[in-house]
């Protein structure tokens, strides 16, 4: 991966899609932005798969984040996930995912380029007179990580993505399935499941494809 490190300011994610738009991106670039209270980054990759299997590197990453943050962070840390996207810690939300992808004529052709980046909160916005008062959201400091710094979980998730890219590349999507499956946040029945194809099913039916997710994040309404 080659390292782009950004300013506080900039957006990793926005600042790889355009590279990537342009031209200017490769893949393995690796956008990082220095700001201490986020881990925000993204990736820029070549799909070599048709439209359905390039999303699948979405819940791929997320399941790199899971076990980046597990192996850093306490050991009854409870990392779950809300479908496309989202990441709970301890049953509050800390953030999620985005992707973006090149246009393409139909799914069926492989897009040019393909974008995954993240956004979670790693402690609370200093400059907010009243940390912590939004239901059901939280950070990584309030849930016991005070020692987890931006960089360290960057590095650990860089490396467990890595690790899951070469998986997938031998054994295929089902081990990111099962994986990413054991940490689906389950509210409701019937019990909610994802396919070969990362798309959400109930008793076996899909009810919605992961492209999805291309339409915008679920999370930045919260």
């Amino acid at each position: 991966m080659s390292l782009k490190r950004l300013a506080p300011g900039e957006d990793p994610f926005e600042t790889a899609v355009a590279a990537a738009g342009s031209g200017e991106g490769e893949a393995g670039d690796f956008h990082w932005s220095q700001r201490l209270d986020r881990v925000e980054l993204a990736i820029v990759l070549e799909p070599e798969s048709p439209v359905a299997e390039s999303l699948t590197m979405l819940p791929l990453a997320m399941v790199a984040f899971g076990d980046a943050l597990g192996a850093i962070g306490p050991p009854v840390l409870a990392v779950h996930f809300r479908w496309p996207d989202a990441v709970d810690v301890n049953g509050g939300f800390v953030g999620g995912f985005r992707v973006a992808m090149a246009e393409v004529e139909d799914d069926d052709q492989v897009p040019a380029w393909l974008v995954i980046g993240f956004s979670i909160a790693v402690q609370m916005d200093l400059t907010d007179d009243a940390p912590g008062r939004k239901v059901n959201e939280t950070t990584l400091y309030d849930e016991g990580c005070g020692d987890i710094t931006a960089d360290q979980l960057t590095e650990s998730f860089a490396r467990h993505f890595l690790t899951w890219v070469h998986r997938w590349q031998e054994e295929g999507f089902e081990p990111v399935r099962l994986a990413w499956l054991a940490r689906l946040k389950q509210s409701e029945e019937p019990k909610k499941e994802i396919d070969s194809q990362g798309g959400l099913c109930r008793e076996g039916s899909k009810t919605r494809p992961l492209s999805d997710a291309l339409a915008g994040p679920s999370w930045v309404s919260r």
